[in-house]
């Protein structure tokens, strides 16, 4: 039997309402089964569960509320999450890093209306690519930082797009990092941090990855560490 109808109606149902309280039995009784049965249809189709994928879905919608400045907590109770701490690790979960650095990290659209088949090939395979998370040994950042000024600057997203206006010699502070620190092989390394909203200030620093703790006796006074 082809359930992709049932699904599709079931996906609009959940985002219509994806701000109040969903269960699986209310889901179920939408789509017209019993809930142990539609539990089934649901994940053998999807590849998820039910309240996996409402989960998913409330996260969707609450990572493109923060990405416009909402705040934490208003967000997590706007969703549902009887915590912040519940609501912070749900979103750890699913996209790998906490909803406070959410502004610092991305610009975010609008979820899309979602699709059957689009969500088959995300979480049963096909041609969507799937992220690793590798935990690499801890190392230490050295180079050389510099402050500059962005108009309207919201997140290290909008950073990069000023880097052709930077007046910066690169090749020789390339040059002084690997010539002081030539037995870490870690590379090159640019940070983009402490961004100020209301100036529009953020600091860049292009430095090299030190795991060699020889290495760290050459750190000159004119660096930074990170």
């Amino acid at each position: 039997m082809n359930h992709t109808d049932t699904l599709q109606a079931v996906l609009e149902y959940i985002d219509q309402n994806v701000t109040h309280e969903i269960n699986i039995a209310m889901i179920a009784e939408k789509a017209g089964y019993s809930s142990c049965h539609f539990s089934r249809v649901f994940s053998g189709a999807i590849g998820m569960t039910v309240m996996s994928y409402v989960t998913w879905r409330k996260l969707q919608y609450a990572l493109y509320d923060l990405s416009r400045g909402k705040k934490v907590i208003d967000v997590a109770m706007a969703y549902g999450f009887e915590t912040h701490g519940g609501f912070t690790k749900a979103f750890i979960h699913w996209f790998g890093f906490p909803p406070s650095l959410c502004r610092l990290r991305l610009t975010v659209n609008p979820p899309m209306k979602p699709n059957v088949k689009m969500l088959v090939n995300k979480f049963l395979g096909g041609n969507a690519m799937v992220p690793h998370i590798i935990e690499l040994t801890p190392f230490t950042v050295v180079g050389y930082p510099s402050r500059h000024t962005k108009v309207n600057m919201k997140n290290t997203a909008d950073a990069p797009t000023f880097w052709n206006t930077i007046d910066l010699d690169y090749g020789p502070i390339l040059t002084k990092l690997y010539d002081f620190f030539p037995r870490s092989k870690h590379c090159e390394i640019s940070m983009c941090y402490d961004v100020d909203e209301g100036s529009g200030e953020f600091t860049y620093m292009l430095g090299r990855g030190i795991d060699n703790p020889a290495d760290l006796a050459n750190i000159q006074p004119d660096m930074d560490t990170g």
